[in-house]
């Protein structure tokens, strides 16, 4: 059950990303001189979303050591319960 809502987390994760990436690069545009200071956001932003996706990895190994079930690739269906 945990490996599937880590499936779950990591499209969320991926939505933030694109919504941070999007503000930032509106306000790069506006405003040229912040670079130095979004930069590092987006260099950590990226970062955080590639342990989702490595985290998804396992998650997707470990579903298919225990049920069998081939969920990589978009081969599944996942909703979080919350």
């Amino acid at each position: 059950k945990l490996a599937h809502e880590v499936l779950a987390t990591d499209d969320e994760v991926d939505a933030l990303f694109h919504e941070l990436i999007g503000k930032v690069r509106n306000e790069l545009r506006e405003d040229g001189s912040r670079l130095d200071e979004l930069l590092p956001l987006m260099l950590v932003s990226k970062h955080i979303e590639r342990i989702a996706d490595l985290a998804t990895n396992i998650a997707e190994d470990a579903i298919y050591l225990v049920d069998g079930e081939i969920v990589r690739h978009g081969r599944h269906h996942v909703t979080r319960e919350d």
